[in-house]
């Protein structure tokens, strides 16, 4: 299937969810895979069979002479990168962009029910 240019309309990232949700003016569009409203919104995903898009998976960025300074950091890290998935990614931002609730209690409860940290 192609479309023409008359046929194609550029959106603000975050209409795209509300738009495609209706489904009359903007029958599909590009998602960022961690987005929590996919699920709330029972948008699918399509599968990029041809691997157009890269991966975007969520990575910690430490300035290399910190990192040299306090290898221990990466030991830290590693686990928790880990653990987060795109699963489970989506899941945290639908607690933020669906449920409106603060980040970082969302952030730091995941952290606490994985044992990660501890509360108080």
């Amino acid at each position: 299937m192609r479309w023409t240019g008359s046929r194609v309309r550029k959106m603000e990232a975050g209409m795209i969810y509300r738009e495609v949700r209706k489904g009359s003016a903007c029958t599909f569009g590009e998602v960022t895979s961690t987005d929590g409203r996919i699920q709330a919104m029972r948008l699918v995903v399509m599968e990029d069979d041809r691997h157009f898009f890269p991966n975007y998976n969520a990575a910690p960025v430490i300035h290399g002479r910190t990192l040299e300074k306090h290898p221990e950091i990466a030991e830290v890290l590693d686990p928790i990168t880990a653990k987060l998935t795109n699963a489970v990614a989506q899941r945290l931002n639908a607690k933020v962009d669906v449920d409106g609730e603060d980040p970082h209690d969302v952030a730091l409860d995941w952290l606490v029910a994985e044992g990660f940290v501890k509360k108080g």
